[in-house]
């Protein structure tokens, strides 16, 4: 999102820069690196990983035919909030890559965002999802 956002601003102020996208860094478990990560005591940091895999999770079910997002999100969800307390999912949804603005359908590549509270901590992620039979590599490139 963060990504949209500058890669727009850099547009609408003419800026003449061009603004290059890199992978996202994971820990083994999935969980995206961020100097956040260390305010987690070790059981919320094991929870942690359940955002990773409700993104995955609807990844797949997005590349066997799904393309409503409510099913793709709550799917992501069910994983997500499968930790229990204190994961507290603050947003999570399917929207433009580009804009930001939230789909209708998974006709094009989309962008599963997500903002999860786990204690005291905000911990953000998001992965690309392809529609089934897309010829793009599925990419966690934000």
């Amino acid at each position: 999102q963060q990504l949209a956002l500058i890669r727009r601003l850099v547009a609408d102020l003419e800026l003449g820069i061009e603004i290059l996208a890199g992978p996202t860094v994971r820990e083994p478990d999935g969980l995206a690196m961020s100097s956040r990560n260390r305010y987690l005591p070790p059981r919320q940091r094991a929870q942690a990983a359940l955002i990773y895999r409700g993104l995955s999770a609807a990844r797949e079910l997005a590349a066997r035919g799904e393309t409503r997002p409510e099913a793709l999100v709550g799917r992501a969800a069910e994983v997500i909030e499968s930790g229990g307390d204190p994961l507290v999912i603050q947003y999570l949804e399917l929207v433009d890559p580009d804009t930001i603005e939230q789909m209708v359908s998974l006709d094009r590549r989309g962008l599963l965002a997500a903002a999860v509270l786990l204690g005291n901590t905000r911990l953000i992620d998001n992965v690309f999802l392809d529609p089934e039979g897309s010829q793009r590599e599925v990419s966690d490139k934000t």
